[in-house]
C-alpha cells in the first residue's frame, strides 16, 4: 500500500443508516391538558363546519346523530383510520363485525369494537340482503370504535354521541317517532338546478351509489333537496347549474328530500308547462 492509499484510507468517511422514529401526530403528541383541549376545540370547530355543510347526521326527535362519515372525519383529523378485523355470519343470519382503530404515523392500534346487524328484532336490516347486513355490521362497528375515542370531541361540536347507525328501528324509544319520519309522498316537479357545496359528489352505500343536488321550483322559498340513487357510479346523472329538469319521485320526511325515480332534462322553455312546487303537507301541485 502506498502512502497516498494509507492517507486516503485514514480520511475516508464512514456512513450508516440511522432509523428515524415515526412522528406521532394529533392528540397523542402531547399530554398537557391545555394543549389537548386547544387541539380538540380546533378539531370540533372544523368538524362542525364539514358535518353541517355535508349533512353527515340524522335528525331524530330534534337531535342530530352523526353518521359514520362524521366519525371517520374527526378520526382522520387525528391521523387515525379504521381497519376491518373480521366479519362472521351467525346461525340466525346476522353478522358480527370487528373493527380496530390504527394510528397511521406509527401503525399503533388504539382501539377496537364489534357490532351485530341482522338479528330478528333489528328492523329493517333483518330482512335485507346478505351483503347489506354484512356491510352494516362493519359500519356499526366502525362508528362504535370511533365513538369510544372521540365522543367527547363530537360533543364539543354540538352533536349527540350515539352514532346514527345504532338508532335502530326496533328500539321502543324511537318507534313512535319514526312513524312520522318515514312518511312518503309522490311528487312531480320541474325547476332549475342550483349547485351548492357538495352537490353531485358521488357517495357509495350498501345498495349502490347516490348523489344529492338542489332544485329551485316555483312557490318554494328554499331549493328542494333531490337524491338520486343508481346501482353504479357511472349511471349517476350530472347537470350544470341552472339546467332545467323534471323530477318524479317520493318525498321522504325522514331525509327531508325527494328520492327521485326519474330525472329528465327539459331542453326548451316550450316544454315547461309549469314550474311545479310541492308542500310536504299537501303533496305535489
Amino acid at each position: 500500500m502506498t502512502a497516498e492509499q494509507i492517507i486516503e484510507a485514514d480520511v475516508r468517511e464512514e456512513r450508516a443508516l440511522v432509523p428515524v422514529p415515526p412522528q406521532v401526530m394529533g392528540l397523542a403528541r402531547t399530554r398537557e391538558p391545555e394543549e389537548i383541549v386547544a387541539l380538540a376545540t380546533r378539531m370540533a370547530t372544523a368538524l362542525k363546519d364539514i358535518v353541517d355543510r355535508q349533512r353527515l347526521f340524522a335528525v331524530i326527535s330534534g337531535k342530530r346523530f352523526p353518521t359514520v362519515e362524521a366519525w371517520m372525519t374527526v378520526a382522520r383529523f387525528d391521523n387515525v383510520v379504521a381497519r376491518e378485523i373480521s366479519v362472521a355470519r351467525q346461525p340466525d343470519g346476522s353478522y358480527e363485525a370487528w373493527v380496530e382503530l390504527v394510528r397511521l404515523s406509527d401503525d399503533t392500534v388504539i382501539g377496537r369494537a364489534s357490532a351485530i346487524c341482522g338479528m330478528e328484532d333489528d328492523r329493517p336490516w333483518c330482512s335485507r340482503a346478505e351483503y347489506a347486513r354484512r356491510s352494516m355490521a362493519v359500519t356499526r362497528a366502525t362508528s362504535r370504535a370511533f365513538r369510544q375515542q372521540y365522543s367527547w370531541i363530537m360533543a364539543l361540536a354540538g352533536y349527540e354521541v350515539t352514532p346514527a347507525e345504532e338508532m335502530r328501528e326496533g328500539d321502543d324509544e324511537q318507534r313512535g317517532r319514526r312513524a312520522a319520519r318515514t312518511e312518503t309522498r309522490h311528487v312531480s316537479l320541474t325547476g332549475h338546478v342550483v349547485v351548492e357545496d357538495g352537490d353531485f359528489a358521488p357517495r357509495q352505500y350498501p345498495q349502490g351509489w347516490a348523489i344529492l343536488f338542489h332544485l329551485a321550483v316555483q312557490g318554494q322559498d328554499e331549493p328542494a333537496r333531490i337524491i338520486v340513487t343508481r346501482p353504479t357510479q357511472d349511471a349517476l346523472p350530472r347537470f350544470d347549474d341552472g339546467a332545467t329538469v323534471r323530477v318524479e319521485g317520493e318525498w321522504q320526511a325522514r331525509q327531508n328530500a325527494v328520492v327521485a325515480a326519474s330525472v329528465t332534462p327539459v331542453e326548451t322553455a316550450g316544454d315547461i308547462d309549469v314550474l311545479g312546487g310541492f308542500d310536504p303537507d299537501e303533496g305535489s301541485r
